[in-house]
């Protein structure tokens, strides 16, 4: 019986040793001091055997941070171009932070940041002229969003997603960033002041059932919309 058990234990632990429970791989940083001493920093960390794809951001006046997958990241400081991924990067999370430089302006260190990241994750990167898809917002029934308006105090903005459901409260812009978590093609542009907060419930599923639904039950609508722009191709080394 105890050399079973023996057996068991020294299998479990061959097991257990095989698992990345220290799955960092590597982190970096890099001060621009062309750009104001601006600071990069990047954690790349493996997907381990009990870990789950993670996503997540942060953002004040002087920082900037994101995390998720390469493209993920890539997207977040990169809104107006189209990117194109040429290899598998899926293995591992990525963990973005900028540092003492203007959030709002992050798209201005672009080749900076696509440099650093590249030299750190082993890719190559380019940028050839292609075209940009987006989705503009119109209210195409305000009385049916109307239908949509919230009236309980103090609640300024709340949402819970799960697999099949998403619920909203907050107002148009509110809507407009959590949507742009739930599907590839940006939606942007100016929006409509309403003045008022939304009350929404939705089925969660594709772009084009999240859009229709919002269209007929909620009045908004959701235009493709084209225009020209530097395509990014990142290609693994």
């Amino acid at each position: 019986m105890k050399n079973t058990i023996h057996i068991i234990s020294l299998a479990l632990l061959v097991f257990l040793s095989s698992c990345d429970f220290d799955s960092k791989k590597s982190y970096d940083s890099k001060t621009l001091e062309e750009k104001n001493n601006a600071k990069l920093e990047l954690e790349i960390e493996r997907k381990g055997y009990f870990s789950n794809n993670v996503s997540g951001s942060s953002e004040g006046e002087f920082m900037f941070q994101r995390m998720g997958s390469l493209q993920e990241v890539i997207k977040s400081f990169t809104p107006n171009n189209s990117l194109l991924v040429k290899g598998d990067f899926q293995d591992f999370t990525y963990n973005l932070k900028v540092t003492d430089f203007p959030a709002k302006e992050i798209s201005l260190l672009r080749d900076e940041i696509l440099s650093f990241m590249a030299e750190e994750v082993g890719f190559e990167w380019k940028t050839e002229d292609g075209t940009r898809e987006f989705y503009s917002v119109e209210i195409s029934n305000r009385e049916l969003l109307a239908q949509a308006r919230d009236y309980q105090a103090g609640i300024k903005q709340q949402s819970k997603i799960t697999k099949n459901q998403i619920s909203f409260v907050g107002t148009l812009t509110d809507l407009i960033t959590l949507l742009n978590k739930e599907v590839e093609t940006p939606i942007e542009g100016q929006l409509p002041e309403l003045g008022f907060n939304l009350k929404i419930e939705l089925k969660r599923g594709s772009t084009e059932e999240l859009f229709k639904e919002l269209r007929n039950s909620y009045g908004i609508t959701f235009n493709k919309e084209f225009e020209s722009s530097d395509q990014i191709i990142i290609t693994k080394l």
